[in-house]
């Protein structure tokens, strides 16, 4: 899955500041399917050193999520979005049965988000 943020969109969401060298333009998320796994991932990756950008919270558009930067400073968010839906193997679906294991958002200067299935797998 793809999605298109603008700079300052995607900077406002993950607490950075936009300008500077500090913000590549990028962020890559990793999707969990309940509130409980974000809070265990990122509690898990503050113990073990990680930086936490922002600590997990409950999302303006109903979802929960945080950011963490990995040793490069690349930016993950680390979410849940209750209207994806999972199968018994636990791979997302969001439309018509078509599952994917893995998204990255990044920067557009027209759009704020831009759905794409990147790599299904059924």
């Amino acid at each position: 899955m793809l999605g298109l943020f603008g700079r300052q969109a995607l900077a406002d969401d993950a607490n950075v500041a936009s300008k500077g060298s500090g913000f590549k333009g990028f962020a890559l998320a990793h999707n969990l399917q309940s509130k409980g796994e974000v809070d265990q991932l990122v509690e898990t990756l503050e113990m073990r050193g990680v930086n936490i950008i922002k600590p997990p919270h409950k999302t303006e558009w109903g979802g929960y999520s945080g950011y963490i930067a990995d040793p490069e400073d690349n930016l993950w968010e680390i979410a849940y979005n209750p209207f994806w839906k999972y199968d018994e193997k636990g791979k997302c679906f969001i439309v018509n049965g078509a599952t994917f294991e893995w998204a990255m958002f990044l920067p557009h200067p027209q759009f704020r988000q831009l759905l794409v299935i990147f790599s299904s797998m059924n």
